[in-house]
């Protein structure tokens, strides 16, 4: 410890006596709010005792490792309203018992020291710390502030009226002149020290009141008269060591009834962590560096509490107020702190003959004051902060504790103040772009040739959106559709950068179904995780890894699109979506219907001829692709005729012409392995280029029974036709034809058993692909 000065000395004394007076005012006023019930009264120096005790403690603890060399720690206030509710509850189980109602609230109160002393401790140790200043939503933390002044200002008032206190109850005039001084004198410590700011002011008050009190008995009564008209306390028995040993004291605790405050306790010990959150923020403020350690103050407040628990004492950390005049009364050295610990063990001694003397109404005042500070800060200070929705939920928070209690009440908060995030959110922005493509000049690599480019530009099919939030969750996207909406009137794509997104829940995947379903989503720049849980959701869109590739493959289509009729660009856009539809040419050979009969007879048998109106032709031309690698399928391919081959790995393509589409030879692929005859062209591995399909093969089978992903391209080799049989046309099936239907499940699940080798029979001699 560094040398002091003369002058810093005289300092640190006057600061350590002004603090260690109003330490000793709290503790021996949270003493007799602790033992008030009759079974207890006898026991209030003990139980004074054990507070200063605590107090010193943990001054100890603080002085030796905390970085504000001015902190002062003692017993918490906030816990004074639950803690009395706990002693009343023991007291009314064991009234008859007053030794062992004693040593089991102590214990009681020892044990919560202790299990808040090492809950900090671990927490403490936890990464990231610093989050939780700011983990609460200010108004929960406003309310709470607002919930112990509430509290402690009935605790106060009932200490000093000697009873408990209701709306029905018809009060003496004693008492209700008690009371009414009580709140004065309380309001009087609470607003002097704003309008005359210097450090003696409350002490000050206190001694004044105690002037002003004695002045009016000694003109008007006696000393004796005040006592007996209940203007004093009685006092305090000395403190006798004799017979107190741990043995005899363990002996005694009723372990049952402390088991029985477990809910209590579970609630108090919440209720504390958040205390002590609140109480750093300000604190942090009082020093130069603003420096604040999170893990550090956890672990300082988790030893603190832990050694008074051990002495059988009561939850101890740093306290605001003490701190402060401290602060203010020129304390700059650690010298104050110890000094008023020294004075808080010395009051042990020869505190309870002059406790007596104390006027009620000034302890009483002294509880009122700090009941009072914790509700201005609540409802009054933070006035230019609130705004009348989030007093709204203070006013709801502390009704509702009045009807049950503080943790419902703070869980209450949290989903207010949550579904008040939600609504603020989603009617803010959360885009940082929206235009269409070609309005924007946004264009692909891609060469095109100078008609395509004007079409490009000209055309309202593509809207890109980019987003700068990082959640997205039903507020999030309820906000993105309602901004992009009035773009997608005339619109084909939408392609949504979201290369700042971290995080997907499940709202936020359900919101892409809202997206009008002529409508083809397009999402970009997603990290691999995210991609992921798209496709797990199996969702109708198409993800590429950059903007310009999604760029190119919306205006590949576009420029497919642009070479049809508005009548079959209409049929298109009513059908069923797909991340890579086919679009067949005008000119393009059809199959009659003797065809579309062979077709099926070859593929399933005579028993599914009533499925033929159900199936749609797809004529597709040389190197065109049928469907891509990751995109949606539809349902279930018949080949009738020409050869396709299966590719693995993305397909990026040239536009040629209408719906022709080259395979581009610079973009690197892997391909399934070349299989034998019979053998699922499905297959992957091995370095052969492809794997050829021809017609009465039946692809995709499993795409009829749930939404999936392509795990592979399809692409024609040659001008080949295709049928297919969509999820949405089976359930029609399934209403009109059921005798058919029942024979194409019979049929798919022993091709099924026959591909994975269950099923050795002939009975199905086609071959089968996998999706």
């Amino acid at each position: 410890m560094s040398t002091s000065s003369p002058s810093t000395f005289l300092s640190s004394g006057i600061s350590a006596s002004l603090v260690g007076l109003l330490v000793i005012f709290r503790d021996v006023s949270f003493a007799l709010v602790y033992c008030s019930p009759v079974v207890l009264r006898s026991s209030k120096t003990l139980m004074m005792a054990t507070l200063l005790l605590s107090s010193a403690a943990s001054q100890v603890v603080y002085s030796s490792r905390h970085s504000l060399a001015t902190a002062i720690a003692c017993t918490s206030s906030a816990a004074v309203p639950f803690q009395s509710a706990i002693a009343s509850s023991i007291a009314a189980k064991l009234k008859g018992e007053p030794e062992d109602a004693l040593v089991t609230v102590m214990a009681t109160f020892a044990m919560t020291a202790a299990l808040y002393g090492l809950l900090l401790i671990l927490l403490g140790f936890l990464p990231h710390m610093d989050i939780l200043k700011s983990a609460f939503p200010q108004p929960v933390m406003f309310a709470f502030f607002c919930v112990v002044g509430i509290g402690m200002l009935q605790s106060a008032l009932e200490l000093v009226s000697g009873q408990s206190l209701s709306l029905e109850d018809e009060l003496p005039g004693a008492v209700t002149g008690q009371i009414v001084l009580t709140i004065l004198a309380g309001l009087m410590n609470r607003f002097t020290p704003k309008l005359v700011r210097h450090y003696l002011v409350l002490p000050s008050c206190l001694l004044l009141q105690m002037t002003c009190f004695y002045l009016v008995v000694f003109c008007l009564s006696s000393l004796s008269a005040a006592r007996d008209a209940g203007w004093l306390w009685e006092p305090f028995p000395p403190l006798v060591f004799q017979g107190l040993s741990l043995n005899t004291t363990l002996s005694k605790v009723r372990w049952s009834v402390v088991l029985g405050q477990w809910d209590a306790v579970v609630s108090l010990l919440s209720m504390l962590v958040l205390d002590l959150l609140t109480t750093l923020l300000p604190v942090e403020l009082m020093t130069a560096t603003k420096s604040i350690k999170m893990e550090e103050e956890f672990r300082t407040a988790g030893y603190s509490s832990l050694l008074a628990g051990l002495l059988w004492g009561n939850v101890s950390y740093i306290s605001l107020s003490p701190t402060r005049l401290n602060h203010d009364a020129g304390g700059v050295s650690r010298e104050s702190g110890l000094l008023s610990a020294g004075l808080c063990i010395l009051w042990i001694f020869v505190g309870p003959e002059l406790t007596g003397y104390v006027p009620k109404f000034v302890v009483g005042g002294m509880l009122c004051h700090l009941a009072f500070g914790y509700i201005l800060e609540g409802l009054w200070d933070p006035r230019s902060l609130l705004s009348i929705g989030e007093y709204l939920i203070i006013v709801a928070m502390i009704c509702y504790y009045l009807i049950t209690d503080l943790a419902p009440a703070i869980f209450l908060g949290l989903a207010l103040c949550s579904f008040s995030f939600i609504l603020r959110y989603s009617q803010s922005s959360n885009l940082e772009f929206v235009k269409v493509a070609g309005e924007a000049d946004m264009f692909s690599n891609r060469f095109r040739s100078a008609v395509d480019q004007h079409y490009l530009k000209s055309s309202r099919s593509i809207v890109v959106v980019r987003s700068f939030c990082s959640q997205l969750f039903f507020g999030t996207m309820a906000s993105i559709l309602a901004e992009v909406e009035p773009f997608l009137h005339d619109a084909r794509f939408l392609l949504l950068d979201l290369s700042s997104l971290r995080t997907i829940d499940s709202s936020g995947l359900v919101g892409f179904q809202k997206i009008p379903p002529q409508i083809q989503t397009v999402l970009v720049r997603l990290s691999p995780e995210l991609q992921a849980q798209v496709r797990r959701a199996g969702l109708a869109v198409c993800m590429f890894g950059s903007i310009d590739e999604g760029l190119e493959w919306c205006e590949d289509r576009t420029l497919k699109f642009r070479y049809l009729d508005d009548s079959d660009l209409s049929s298109l856009l009513l059908a069923p979506t797909s991340n890579n539809p086919s679009v067949p040419s005008r000119d393009m050979p059809r199959l009659g219907p003797a065809e579309v009969r062979s077709a099926v007879l070859r593929a399933f048998g005579d028993e599914l001829l009533e499925l033929e109106p159900l199936l749609l032709q797809l004529p597709v031309k040389k190197h065109e692709v049928v469907f891509h690698e990751g995109s949606l399928a539809e349902g279930l391919y018949i080949v009738v005729s020409g050869t396709l081959q299966i590719q693995y790995g993305n397909q990026r393509g040239i536009v040629l012409g209408p719906g022709e589409v080259v395979v581009d030879a610079s973009v690197r692929r892997s391909f399934g392995e070349r299989g034998e005859p019979g053998g699922s062209p499905g297959s992957r591995g091995g370095s052969a280029r492809g794997k050829a399909v021809t017609g009465g093969e039946i692809l995709c089978e499993e795409a009829l029974y749930a939404p999936q992903l392509h795990s592979w391209s399809l692409v024609a080799n040659v001008a080949s036709i295709l049928l297919l049989l969509r999820r949405d046309k089976l359930l029609l099936a399934e209403q009109r034809h059921p005798q058919a239907a029942i024979a194409l499940h019979r049929c798919l699940m022993m091709s099924q058993l026959q591909k994975s080798g269950l099923w050795q029979g002939n009975t199905v001699a086609r071959r089968t692909a996998s999706m």
